[in-house]
This record gives C-alpha cells, sequence and structure tokens, in this order.
C-alpha cells in the first residue's frame, strides 16, 4: 500500500502544490470545483486562500468517508500533506 500512497499524495515543486490526477479526481468527486481541480493537477499558489480552504474542505470530506487503512487515507492524512495544506506542523498527541 506504501507505493500506492505515494502515487496519490501531493507534492509541492517550484513554489506550487501539485496533486496527481487520481487524487484530484477524487476530491472533485467530493466538492472541489472543477477550476480549481485544474489548477490543482496544474500547480496551486499556497497564497491563494480562498483556493486552498476549497481543497482542504475536499481532502476532508474524502478523509471523512474513506476507510481509515485505505491509500487515499493514508496520503491525505499524512503529516506532510497536511503541512503543506494548512502550514501547521501536525502534531501527534
Amino acid at each position: 500500500m506504501k507505493d500506492e500512497t505515494s502515487t496519490l499524495m501531493p507534492y509541492y515543486r517550484n513554489g506550487l502544490l501539485y496533486f496527481p490526477t487520481k487524487t484530484v479526481e477524487m476530491l472533485h468527486k467530493n466538492g472541489l470545483s472543477k477550476t480549481i481541480a485544474q489548477a490543482a493537477s496544474a500547480g496551486l499558489s499556497l497564497d491563494d486562500e480562498a483556493e486552498m480552504q476549497e481543497v482542504r474542505s475536499a481532502v476532508q470530506a474524502v478523509l471523512n468517508q474513506s476507510a481509515k487503512d485505505s491509500a487515499i487515507y493514508a496520503a491525505l492524512n499524512n503529516p506532510e500533506t497536511q503541512f503543506m495544506l494548512t502550514g501547521k506542523p501536525a502534531y501527534n498527541a
């Protein structure tokens, strides 16, 4: 599952946040607008708070309906992913 998880995780490159196609499709099915879904594939600016909030909401929707042992849950609930989405380190209390 680790290989599948890594193919679903977003990544940061050249100042933009990118989401893999399969992840974008899941986010779009869970409320991410078509425009922002396209931007998520092409690279999102972390400075656009409205876009990032919509992405975070769609991520939360996917997490809420995914099994905790699924690859998509592991990819989107990953501390690195959460840091990219929020700018805050994940705390495991």
